[in-house]
């Protein structure tokens, strides 16, 4: 499967085929502080005070192509679904 910052030019359009080609679709983009983010794999990591596994999401910035984690509880709770140009517009309003 193609990574997403893998030449990926984020000022493109991505057509919901595209999207699925790459891996993602529409509920898997999310937004934080002005940014869009992109949900590349869902995985497991150790907790850094628990030392317990836990579930993690690994994602991509839209711009710098940098990969991020981040347990998935505090990830749902901080960062937004966009599904459309209304959610962007929301979410560039929250910076």
């Amino acid at each position: 499967m193609k990574k997403i910052y893998d030449g990926f030019d984020p000022s493109t359009q991505l057509t919901g085929d595209e999207e699925l080609a790459l891996g993602v679709t529409r509920e898997e983009v999310y937004g934080y502080k002005g940014k869009k983010y992109f949900v590349q794999n869902r995985i497991n990591m150790k907790h850094p005070v628990t030392r317990k596994w836990v579930p993690a999401i690994l994602y991509v910035q839209e711009k710098s192509g940098k990969i991020f984690c981040k347990e998935e509880k505090e990830f749902l709770n901080n960062y937004v679904p966009i599904r459309g140009e209304d959610d962007e517009k929301e979410v560039s309003s929250r910076k």
